[in-house]
């Protein structure tokens, strides 16, 4: 796929930044119980959507699996920006997401708020 393909404004800038939106909600507009229910919408936590999750297939006509190792292999390419697992190999992704330090990520646990015993839980999915 060319790089004209791709949905960029005439600056290069990305039009659809897709990688921020779930699969269950997302760019098809899917609301309510079905985002609702979603074990990966955690808002305590960076939990993105599996590649195995059937909301999380990509169908955007610009999606395309990179091949280029050294795109694949950018290391300024923010990959904890994407809500779904399978963006972080996404050609569209890797060439117009945000790259480190761009933007600012911040999980903060209702833990925090509270007045804790300071013991921390993590869960491994």
């Amino acid at each position: 796929m060319d790089a004209h393909a791709f949905p960029v404004d005439e600056n290069g800038k990305p039009k659809v930044r897709c990688w921020e939106h779930r699969g269950c909600e997302g760019l098809t507009g899917l609301k309510g119980k079905l985002s609702e229910e979603c074990p990966h919408g955690r808002t305590d936590c960076y939990s993105p959507c599996t590649i195995e999750c059937q909301f999380a297939q990509c169908s955007n006509p610009w999606h395309k699996v990179a091949t280029d190792f050294n795109l694949l292999l950018d290391t300024t390419v923010d990959r904890s920006a994407v809500m779904k697992e399978g963006c972080r190999s996404c050609a569209y992704f890797l060439t117009y997401g945000p790259r480190v330090g761009e933007v600012e990520h911040r999980v903060e646990p209702d833990a925090i708020h509270r007045n804790s015993d300071s013991n921390v839980t993590l869960s491994m999915f």
